[in-house]
């Protein structure tokens, strides 16, 4: 962008080289950003928690007001149709939990699948009550990817509606790498509990996320 061109000692701070890989894709970025783009580690330091019991599947709900009205009820039809996936998968039971976005307004046509799926239900507590007892993280664009991986939780990824670039995922395959992009549902409960599974996706987190350097 033209503003960032005519500031020539602005610099771009980052928290691993996994990110500022992302800046020189472009190759007008290596002339424009070399040397500007500086990895400073992660500030936000993510929790580490023990996880004892892999028992919930959690999903974190992407239902936010920018959103348009079609995405919202594609979503709730495409979380329906991973519903009865996971109904068919699991014949001893499972509870698969939902924590919605900060910015969750409610909406309406979600009630039906609390009505419909008597495993599914809205959580309030915290991830990291939630990382404790993760088995799989499901979503369909939420950074939460991030925050999961850092406890060795693999993540889902469902297919978002196509027309919202709101919750265009894209980018968990072309610029993050995420090494379990496309895996279908029934891939990723393979993997969960596969051993090298944990620690293969934390390596891939702190490609990301490196320690914070003062």
């Amino acid at each position: 962008l033209p503003v960032h061109q005519v500031c020539a000692n602005r610099e771009f701070w980052v928290y691993g080289q996994g990110f500022a890989d992302c800046f020189f894709k472009h190759p007008d970025n290596v002339r424009d950003l070399n040397g500007r783009v500086k990895v400073i580690g992660d500030v936000i330091r993510h929790p580490r928690v023990d996880r004892h019991i892999k028992k919930l599947i959690v999903v974190s709900g992407q239902f936010k007001p920018e959103c348009s009205s079609r995405c919202l009820l594609e979503q709730v039809d495409r979380l329906r149709e991973f519903l009865k996936e996971v109904d068919g998968m699991f014949a001893d039971g499972c509870k698969v939990l939902i924590k919605h976005h900060p910015r969750f307004n409610g909406i309406e046509a979600l009630d039906s699948l609390y009505k419909e799926f008597a495993f599914f239900a809205e959580t309030k507590d915290t991830w990291d009550h939630l990382y404790c007892e993760m088995k799989v993280h499901v979503t369909f664009s939420s950074t939460v990817v991030f925050d999961a991986a850092s406890n060795g939780i693999i993540s889902y990824l469902i297919s978002p509606p196509n027309d919202d670039p709101v919750l265009e995922n894209w980018f968990w395959r072309d610029d993050y790498h995420y090494p379990y992009f496309g895996k279908s549902f029934k891939e990723v409960i393979s993997l969960c509990d596969a051993e090298g599974t944990a620690a293969a996706i934390k390596d891939w987190y702190a490609k990301y996320y490196e320690p914070f350097t003062e």
